[in-house]
């Protein structure tokens, strides 16, 4: 569907989500590693370090899921894109403010078995806020 007068689109698209198991990992890495560490450090849990382990790698998890929405869950969602920001389902999931750029994701022939080619909105830290697959062609109506 192209943009109508205004700038706006609403069309089905394949949105790529977070993987929510990764995100809980990540999540309980972070909460158990100081967990851990406090437990060692009164006698409850011998292994103190590897509390501070679990930590760095639940961080290290977390950040790289933002920024590579690594094994994304692709669902078929309704989005419409206004000035206000990007709606998935009715809801205001992107608010224009926070959106610092906007790209092309392309993919190789070899990888667009499990995902197509996407459109990227990231967060000026680069963190992703929205990716559906999209064809080039579509992409630069958007």
């Amino acid at each position: 569907m192209e943009p109508d007068a205004e700038g706006q689109f609403e069309k089905p698209v394949v949105v790529l989500e977070e993987n929510g198991i990764l995100r809980a990992i990540s999540t309980g890495l972070l909460t158990m590693g100081p967990l851990a560490f406090v437990l060692a450090l009164e006698g409850v849990f011998p292994p103190g370090f590897l509390g501070l382990h679990l930590a760095v790698f639940g961080v290290v998890m977390r950040a790289t899921q933002l920024r590579t929405n690594h094994r994304a869950t692709k669902r078929t969602r309704d989005v419409r894109a206004t000035s206000e920001g990007v709606f998935v389902d009715g809801k205001l999931v992107v608010p224009v403010a926070k959106v610092a750029d906007g790209f092309y994701q392309p993919r190789r022939p070899a990888e667009k078995e499990k995902y197509g080619s996407s459109v990227r909105l990231v967060s000026r830290h680069r963190n992703i806020l929205f990716e559906a697959e999209m064809e080039e062609r579509e992409a630069l109506h958007r």
